[in-house]
């Protein structure tokens, strides 16, 4: 079909409605399906020269590979598409793919590589809306450094201009990171409410925010509500149903079940490679059971090393309180 096409003229025409087949696909809940569809479409397009719909088809692959369970897998992926929007010539994508990737870089506190890849994008060819995100994140970058209050305010300061913003996808993209910086802070209402309002691509980013945030505010049944709507979820993080699981017990008082779930899941993600998400398991850890299990305050020691390492003051300050007895802030901040 596709030699076909391609005679007439109309390769591009046929990849991108099959690129629409395939989101359709995932929207629907079809996510293999629609994967094994966007791995077709970008190497045909890739072989016919349609970079664009090459893009595209990569584009809404990476937002439906999320539980592949490889770190590093999702980031060549990220990698691959920015090359492909520039090729193309489609530099405000190529900006905010820069901009998503940073966002991920700083969840594993590599503040300064976050900076450079922002700082590499000329500021006078942003679009509006990606030179506000841009804002956003070094703000952010000044709190979880830094510990800047004021660095905290500018930031959700900034992120207030997509308040307006119709499109349901953006908005809800953005109130994944607004979640996310609500986690940073330590507003843990704000973050369970952002987090589990989000849902499609954005479904796991916003239920990682909202686990996190229910076991800091000690609500079982926040946990369990979140749990159920992840067990409803397709293409979930690999492990998210069982964090949430975890959580729900420790806060039930099923204690040693909990610790054995977050010590397998916290080896099972260092293994994956995702090294944003490992401390805040620990630090979960941490919070809920050091004081059950040993583990879990050898937890609460590794990613206080890990908080002082990466000079993540802004961390220490909102996370302080799930560190063990014997290493309280003021040690800690030296």
């Amino acid at each position: 079909m596709l030699e076909t096409a391609a005679d007439l003229g109309q390769a591009e025409l046929v990849l991108e409605g099959l690129t629409t087949k395939a989101t359709a696909l995932a929207q629907a809940g079809r996510v293999v399906e629609a994967r094994v569809l966007f791995a077709g479409v970008i190497e045909e397009a890739e072989r016919q020269g349609v970079v664009f719909t090459a893009a595209r088809s990569l584009n809404n692959l990476i937002s439906v590979s999320v539980d592949s369970g490889s770190f590093d897998a999702l980031k060549n992926m990220g990698d691959r598409l920015l090359e492909l929007a520039e090729r193309a010539g489609l530099y405000a994508w190529a900006d905010q793919v820069v901009a998503d990737g940073a966002e991920a870089v700083m969840e594993t506190a590599a503040y300064e590589e976050a900076l450079a890849m922002l700082d590499g994008r000329d500021p006078a060819t942003l679009g509006a809306d990606v030179a506000m995100h841009y804002e956003v994140l070094r703000c952010v970058v000044g709190w979880l450094r830094d510990g800047s209050a004021a660095s905290l305010d500018q930031a959700f300061a900034a992120l207030a201009h997509f308040d307006a913003e119709t499109d349901p996808q953006w908005r809800e993209r953005w109130d994944g990171t607004k979640a996310w910086i609500h986690c940073a802070a330590g507003n843990w209402d704000e973050a369970f409410a952002l987090g589990t309002s989000t849902s499609g691509f954005f479904s796991s980013a916003g239920f990682l925010q909202a686990v996190f945030a229910a076991a800091w505010l000690g609500d079982p049944e926040k946990a369990t509500q979140v749990e159920a709507a992840i067990s409803e979820a397709d293409n979930i993080v690999a492990g998210l149903d069982q964090y949430a699981a975890a959580v729900r017990l420790a806060l039930s008082g099923e204690r040693d079940e909990a610790a054995a779930n977050l010590s397998e899941l916290i080896e099972a993600w260092s293994v994956a490679g995702y090294d944003g998400l490992v401390p805040r398991l620990q630090v979960i850890f941490s919070l809920l059971l050091r004081d059950h299990d040993e583990a879990a305050a050898e937890a609460g020691r590794a990613v206080r090393e890990w908080l002082v390492a990466t000079g993540s003051q802004g961390l220490l300050q909102a996370w302080g309180a799930a560190l063990p007895a014997e290493t309280p802030l003021a040690e800690t901040a030296g």
